[in-house]
């Protein structure tokens, strides 16, 4: 244990060949840490660290650093990406872990380190890694697949918990690259709520044929079950597509969505402005920007919470910036609640 009681201290180990260090393991202080790795050291921890934070913590900043580098100098994707995901998918003691590291950075991760968004860039550079993983690792992908599959009773146990979220993270790269034959036998023979889900996801956000069958089929099942119903909702409205402004009129519309249930008005207007290629278009600023003023008036709390959407715009190329100030300039002409009056004029700047 080394005391930090001083500006700047030195310590010195005698070892037999320079290491390569794992710095706060067990996530022992919330510290910002100033590391500057190596390529090989990087790949050093990713395969061999045993402290899982930090292992994950090195590969997610370096996934994060290159699909950066990607957008904001138009580079190709680096081998060495795809040497850390091959480190990831030969490990077989920790299925969570493989599940969580295998998740590149969101859209939302990657727009907030940029200094100027270049949606359509940042979509298509995320997009190329996310299939060349699927197309690269096709055959582990599905030999993951198969070996994390339920073959016992479902039991709420953690062992199978971790099973079925490598399994269906194996789901959501393979269908980049397959039919829905896969996702379509997962949801019809799904025993548990989480297969069952993570298949509908799959079909639905790749916009696949047997969508239309599992939705109706899921809400015939959940139709009385609201916390259910609300990942009906949501998945629908998280379709990462710039046309699904189109569903979430739809949803607005639906005799279960209803204006004064907080849960089912995050479940769709919620998700949809996390929803970034659904969101950032002229047609989905309007859209939010007239659900928040019918909000105001019975939930200005959740009116503000959805407000907060805009507040990359300024970041955005010339015509989404346009657009977006526009709206929230009739925004502040309404007769809006303080709080959500005071969040666009600080939004607006």
């Amino acid at each position: 244990t080394l005391i930090l009681d001083k500006s700047s201290q030195d310590w010195f180990f005698e070892v037999a060949d320079k290491p390569v260090l794992s710095i706060n393991r067990h996530f022992s202080a919330l510290v910002d840490l100033d590391i500057t790795y190596t390529q090989a050291e990087k790949l050093h921890l990713i395969k061999y660290d045993t402290d899982l934070f930090n292992r994950h913590r090195v590969g997610h900043q370096y996934m994060l650093d290159t699909l950066i580098e990607m957008v904001r100098s138009d580079k190709k994707m680096p081998p060495e990406l795809l040497d850390i995901v091959s480190a990831y998918l030969e490990d077989t003691t920790h299925p969570a872990f493989v599940a969580q590291a295998l998740q590149l950075p969101t859209l939302s991760e990657i727009t907030n380190i940029l200094d100027t968004i270049d949606l359509e860039k940042v979509i298509e550079k995320r997009t190329t890694v996310r299939k060349a993983i699927a197309t690269t690792y096709d055959d582990k992908l599905v030999q993951i697949y198969e070996e994390n599959k339920g073959h016992t009773p479902y039991a709420p146990v953690p062992e199978q918990a971790d099973k079925r979220a490598l399994k269906n993270v194996a789901l959501s790269y393979l269908a980049l690259i397959e039919e829905d034959e896969r996702a379509w036998t997962q949801y019809k023979q799904a025993d548990n709520f989480t297969d069952l889900t993570a298949a509908l996801a799959v079909l639905v956000h790749n916009d696949m044929p047997h969508k239309v069958d599992a939705l109706a089929d899921f809400y015939i099942r959940y139709e009385k079950d609201d916390l259910a119903l609300n990942r009906w909702f949501a998945i629908q409205a998280s379709t990462p597509q710039t046309d699904t402004i189109d569903t979430i009129k739809k949803l607005l519309k639906h005799p279960k969505f209803d204006l004064l249930n907080p849960n089912r008005v995050r479940a769709v207007l919620g998700v949809f402005s996390a929803n970034m290629p659904a969101f950032h278009q002229e047609e989905g600023y309007r859209l939010l920007a007239d659900k928040v003023v019918e909000l105001d008036k019975v939930n200005p709390h959740m009116a503000a919470r959805l407000v907060q959407a805009f507040g990359i715009y300024k970041k955005t190329d010339a015509f989404r910036r346009a657009h977006a100030e526009q709206v929230l300039k009739d925004l502040l002409a309404k007769k809006l609640s303080t709080q959500t009056t005071e969040l666009v004029q600080k939004i607006i700047g």
